[in-house]
C-alpha cells in the first residue's frame, strides 16, 4: 500500500501484479503544475518533485543532503505550499504532512492509519491472521500506522529507524529503537530477528 492508502498493488497466483488507484483521491493537474514549478524555481538545490506519485504531491529532499539543513528549507516550503493551497478551490480539501525527508500535499482523508485499512481488509480478503506484525517507520507520523493496528486489535511493535526519541508512555504497544537510521536501520532489525515461519 502506498501514497497514503491511495494505491497498492496486489500479486496474483500467477506472480502478476496488478496496480489500484483510488482516483477519487487524486490532485488536480492545475495545482500540481504550480507546486512543480515552486520547486524548480525555489528550491531545487534543496530538494524535488516526485513525478512517481498517483494520488498526492511529494516534495523530497535531495539525497546527500544534510537533513539538519533541509529542516530549516522545509519550514519555508510548508509556508509556500500553504499560501499556493489556500488560493486554491481544494483548500478545505487537502492536508499538508511533512517527514523527515519529504513534505506531501493529499486528501484530508487519507495518512498511515488510512493506509492500514486497505492492508487489514486484503488480509481478511485472503483469510490471513497474522499473530504479531512489525510497522517500521523514520517519522513520528509513522506512529499512526502501529496506532491504528493496535486500535483494530492486532499485536503490534513499532520499530522506529529515525533520529527523534519517542515517549514511550504516550503509546500502548513497544517502540524498538535500532542502532543505524533509516534503510540501514531497518536492514540492521530484519537480520538480527529470526522469524519462524508456521503453516
Amino acid at each position: 500500500v502506498g501514497e497514503m492508502g491511495g494505491t497498492w498493488l496486489t500479486f496474483d497466483n500467477n506472480e502478476q501484479t496488478n496496480e489500484y488507484i483510488d482516483n477519487s483521491l487524486s490532485i488536480p493537474e492545475s495545482l500540481m503544475k504550480k507546486i512543480r514549478e515552486l520547486i524548480e524555481l525555489k528550491y531545487s538545490s534543496s530538494m524535488f518533485y516526485d513525478e512517481t506519485k498517483k494520488t498526492m504531491i511529494s516534495i523530497e529532499m535531495n539525497e546527500g543532503m544534510s537533513i539538519d539543513v533541509y529542516k530549516k528549507i522545509q519550514k519555508l516550503l510548508i509556508n509556500d505550499l500553504s499560501q499556493i493551497i489556500k488560493q486554491s478551490s481544494l483548500g478545505k480539501n487537502l492536508k499538508i504532512d511533512t517527514t523527515t525527508i519529504a513534505a506531501d500535499v493529499m486528501n484530508k482523508h487519507v495518512g498511515k492509519g488510512f493506509a492500514v485499512h486497505r492492508i487489514v481488509d486484503w488480509l481478511k480478503e485472503k483469510k490471513i491472521n497474522p499473530k504479531q506484525i512489525f510497522a517500521f517507520g523514520d517519522s513520528m507520523s509513522d506512529l499512526l500506522m502501529a496506532e491504528k493496528f493496535y486500535e483494530l486489535g492486532f499485536l503490534i511493535e513499532f520499530v522506529f529507524v529515525g533520529n527523534q526519541q519517542i515517549q514511550q508512555s504516550e503509546y500502548k504497544f513497544p517502540i524498538i529503537y535500532t542502532t543505524a537510521k533509516f534503510e540501514k536501520g531497518t536492514l540492521e532489525f530484519l537480520t538480527n530477528n529470526s522469524f519462524t515461519k508456521t503453516s
